[in-house]
């Protein structure tokens, strides 16, 4: 489908209806207008569909899953949107107003750049901070933003052992999500979103904003705390 935006946010969604809401309204309320929010029902048996049928903004299209969709979901996200960058993101979680500006800002200054994140913070169930900046907590000797040359995160994690980029803060450019082998990374399981994250380093530069710009929450309902959600 066309659009006029350069930004395409995707919100994967599974019986999480009452966390739904908080997910939503955080990129409807983002500071940085210019993208369009496809919100991905993947067979959700609850109430998830009343919910989001709740928001009339324009911004909105809805696509529903008759049934839980496991592998082979990101090859079937590629066809969704035409757009130059993308965000995949998830229903529990909770952007900060100004994550999507901040993050467009360095992609649109570097042609180098294939992909952003930032730090996160962890929330509980019911939105309180449980841990301040996981990023500054676990590497304290970050001080300023990250920025990894092409091939040059493998090296990084293994020296450090800590996955920082939380893919679910991350926009790439669109392109770059189309090249990759989705269905080769989906095999490896609980380790996708290191495994990703090693293959576009593969294509350019990685950054990481060391500012806590998103809210992770972390709750009884995931399989670990290194989940996959649209998964779950």
């Amino acid at each position: 489908m066309f659009s006029i935006n350069i930004l395409t946010v995707i919100l994967v969604t599974y019986n999480r209806s009452h966390y739904l809401r908080f997910a939503i309204e955080a990129i409807l309320n983002q500071t940085y207008n210019d993208f369009d929010l496809i919100i991905l029902n993947n067979g959700s048996t609850d109430d998830t569909e009343e919910v989001i049928k709740r928001y009339k903004d324009n911004k909105i299209r809805y696509i529903k899953h008759d049934e839980n969709k496991l592998l082979g979901l990101f090859s079937t996200i590629k066809d969704m949107c035409n757009t130059k960058y993308l965000l995949i993101t998830h229903d529990d979680d909770i952007m900060e107003p100004t994550m999507i500006e901040r993050e467009m800002q360095i992609l649109e200054s570097d042609e180098e750049i294939v992909a952003v994140s930032c730090a996160v913070n962890h929330i509980d169930e019911e939105n309180h901070i449980i841990m301040k900046n996981f990023l500054l907590k676990t590497l304290p000797h970050v001080t300023e933003d990250l920025l990894f040359n092409k091939y040059d995160y493998f090296h990084y994690y293994c020296q450090y052992n800590v996955l920082i980029f939380a893919v679910q803060t991350m926009i790439v450019r669109k392109k770059v999500f189309d090249d990759v082998d989705h269905d080769l990374a989906q095999r490896v399981g609980g380790m996708y979103d290191l495994y990703f994250i090693l293959l576009i380093n593969e294509f350019g530069k990685l950054y990481v904003i060391k500012e806590p710009l998103f809210n992770l929450r972390i709750h009884r309902a995931q399989l670990s705390r290194n989940r996959i959600p649209i998964y779950e």
